[in-house]
Parts: C-alpha cells; sequence; structure tokens
C-alpha cells in the first residue's frame, strides 16, 4: 500500500502547488494589466479590433477566467463595432490554458448582447480554437421573449473572414426583434411569436461585402400575429368594388392585417432573399405569395394572390403588388390583372351570346360557326 500513499501525496502536492499558483495569480497579478496583452491578442489571430471598458476581474469557478464590464469587436477597416458586451466572462480549463496559442477551449458568459442593433441576454459560447478555425458550438441565449440556439464557425479571420453557421429562434417575438433590426424605421411590421430556422455562410470584412456574399436558406412559422401597414381586408374590397364598378369606400382601419399563420421559406443568393410559398391564413382570406427582398438595398418586390374567403361579389384571387424601399413599399391593387379578368369575363359573356344565337342557325352553317368559336 505504500505505492498509494506515494501517489496520493503526489495529487496532494499538485493540488497545493495549483492552489498556491492561483491564489499568487490573484494577489500578484493585476488582470487589468493584462488588458493592452488581449486586445493585442485579439489583433493577431483574427483581425478585429476588440475594445474594453471598466475594470477587470479574476473568476475561479468552475474554471479560470476574466470578468469583464463591457467589450465591443468591430471588423477589420470598420470603425463601429457591430457587437457589443455587458457583463462578460470568459473562462478555460487551466489544461487548456498551458496549450499555447495552436488550440484552445474556453467558454463565453454574456449577460447582455447587442448584435446588429439586436439584442440577446444570457447568452453563453463554447468556443473552440484549433488550425486557425473558430467554432462556437453550442450558442444559446435568451431572445426577444423566446429563445436561440445554434453554431457557427469563422475561418481565415488574418485575410478575408469566412463565416457560416445554423440558428434556430424558438418562440420569438417578432415586432421587437424586426423593429430593432431595422432601426425602427420600416412602414411594414409583423407581429406574432413563432419559429424561424436560418442556415447561411459568407465573407468579408464590411457591411457590404457580407451582405452580397450571404447565401443560406430560412424556415419560419409564425401564428396568431398581424402585418401592420398593410390592410388586404381593403385591398380585396377595392378590387371587388373595381370590378363590380362600385364606388369604394373609406378605411376604417389601413394599416393592419391579421392572420391566424403565415409561414413560408426563402432561398438566399448573393444578398438577395427570394421565396415562391409565402403563405397567409385569416378568417377572410387566404393569401399566396412570391417576390424577392434585396437585403443591402433594402427593397421589395412582391406579388400577392388573395383568395376571399368572405362573402363578396368577385371570386377570382385579388392581385397584390408590394413594391420599394422596405422602409416605405407601395402596396397597391394590380389594376393591369384586374382588368385582364374583366375582359376575359365580358369575352366570356359575349361568346355566351353569340353561342346562343349560332344554336338558332340551321344546318351546316350552324357547325361551321360553332368551330370556328371552338366548340
Amino acid at each position: 500500500m505504500k505505492w498509494l500513499r506515494i501517489l496520493f501525496s503526489l495529487v496532494l502536492l499538485l493540488i497545493i502547488v495549483a492552489a498556491v499558483a492561483i491564489g499568487g495569480l490573484m494577489y500578484f497579478v493585476d488582470p487589468n494589466k493584462l488588458r493592452p496583452m488581449i486586445v493585442e491578442r485579439v489583433m493577431q489571430q483574427t483581425g478585429y479590433q476588440l475594445a474594453i471598458y471598466g475594470k477587470l476581474s479574476w473568476s475561479f469557478y468552475p474554471n479560470i477566467g476574466i470578468q469583464v464590464e463591457r467589450m465591443t469587436l468591430a471588423a477589420p477597416s470598420q470603425p463601429d463595432p457591430f457587437l457589443d458586451l455587458r457583463g462578460v466572462t470568459i473562462a478555460s480549463k487551466f489544461s487548456e490554458l498551458i496549450r499555447g496559442n495552436k488550440e484552445l477551449k474556453g467558454d463565453l458568459r454574456i449577460a447582455d448582447v447587442r448584435f446588429a442593433n439586436m439584442r440577446a441576454q444570457n447568452a453563453s459560447v463554447e468556443l473552440h480554437w484549433q488550425n486557425n478555425v473558430l467554432t462556437m458550438e453550442p450558442i444559446t441565449a435568451s431572445l426577444y421573449q423566446g429563445s436561440l440556439r445554434g453554431v457557427a464557425h469563422g475561418t481565415n479571420l488574418m485575410d478575408i473572414p469566412h463565416w457560416d453557421w445554423s440558428v434556430a429562434l424558438d418562440n420569438v417575438a417578432l415586432q421587437p426583434l424586426l423593429k430593432d433590426a431595422n432601426r425602427g424605421e420600416t412602414k411594414l411590421t409583423i407581429t406574432g411569436i413563432g419559429q424561424v430556422k436560418v442556415a447561411g455562410n459568407t465573407k468579408g470584412t464590411s457591411r457590404e461585402q457580407i451582405i452580397n456574399n450571404f447565401n443560406g436558406v430560412s424556415v419560419f412559422n409564425l401564428q396568431n400575429g398581424s402585418v401592420s401597414g398593410l390592410d388586404l381586408n381593403y385591398l380585396v374590397q377595392t378590387a371587388d368594388a373595381f370590378i363590380n364598378r362600385q364606388e369604394v369606400s373609406q378605411p376604417k382601419n389601413i394599416d393592419r392585417t391579421d392572420f391566424s399563420s403565415l409561414t413560408g421559406s426563402v432561398d438566399i443568393k448573393d444578398g438577395v432573399a427570394s421565396t415562391n410559398n409565402l403563405l397567409l391564413n385569416s378568417s377572410s382570406f387566404v393569401t399566396r405569395g412570391q417576390g424577392n427582398f434585396h437585403l443591402l438595398e433594402q427593397s421589395i418586390d412582391l406579388s400577392l394572390q388573395v383568395e376571399p374567403q368572405q362573402n363578396i361579389k368577385t371570386k377570382w384571387e385579388i392581385p397584390v403588388i408590394i413594391s420599394g424601399d422596405i422602409r416605405h413599399p407601395d402596396v397597391k391593387v394590380d389594376t393591369l390583372e384586374l382588368r385582364k379578368y374583366v375582359m376575359r369575363e365580358e369575352l366570356g359573356k359575349v361568346k355566351e351570346k353569340v353561342q346562343d344565337e349560332i344554336k338558332k342557325v340551321p344546318g351546316k352553317a350552324g357547325e361551321i360557326l360553332q368551330n370556328l368559336l371552338g366548340n
């Protein structure tokens, strides 16, 4: 049993040495003196500009780490930071720290996150740096009354950074999210609770490069919400009055369309998002849509077909066009398409009358006329 006592003594000695080392580190090394080194290391490894605000302090449980009041991150050659973090704890196991800079694992805990003007709370990220590849998996956070979970990778960070990610948003409130994303400047606003999945990739250092190189897919499913700035009920009534040559009454509420569900998917190619399966269900109508959205230009070109479910004279699908700047788009009934409907209906009525008259023509002449009409 002598070897067990020796082994126990060695383990105890290692624990004592580690405790003394950590205690000495806390007592003799001021973490604020590490600030320039941390900023320089981030710049060397990634090319990104890190700024640290407030005092730094040590954290020892469950791993060795540093607590930071606030830090921001800006892309190369960009003056404004795209990431603003508050209440940050960066921690790693001691065994990871002694490996050097070729491989490193750690945990990142953040109380408040601002990313491209969108906010999240209680974020947690597991970091892994190996072979110049930054892996963030998993990423979790509270986001606009819901939750976020995902994974992301960054490569070639010193030259032209490449990023790819897969993120799922669950039970997220869309109205405040879109308001922050668009800085509150858009006319069309969507409310409702939903699920959104986004998988994509991009590369670049500037906002323009990142958006123009953005490729990916997104799927969304929203429940019991509304679209502000769009009154499909009024547009249906307008189209019905136009077709039946009646006056259009003034709208009671031109700023909202309620829906029970809003679903669809989006394909993103070089910064242009396209959809061909937009589906909005409500008690009054079913709406299908197709179109494009230019992310950098913030412009939209969307065609809707509104199928009325209510008691109106017109039984056709009503065509609606949404186009222009997404912040203040032009929303209108496609009257050109409506005129085509009217012309087809009028031609149909004329054809029926002619057919009735032809039936009165006896013999071979009547058959020839029927053939000319395609009957």
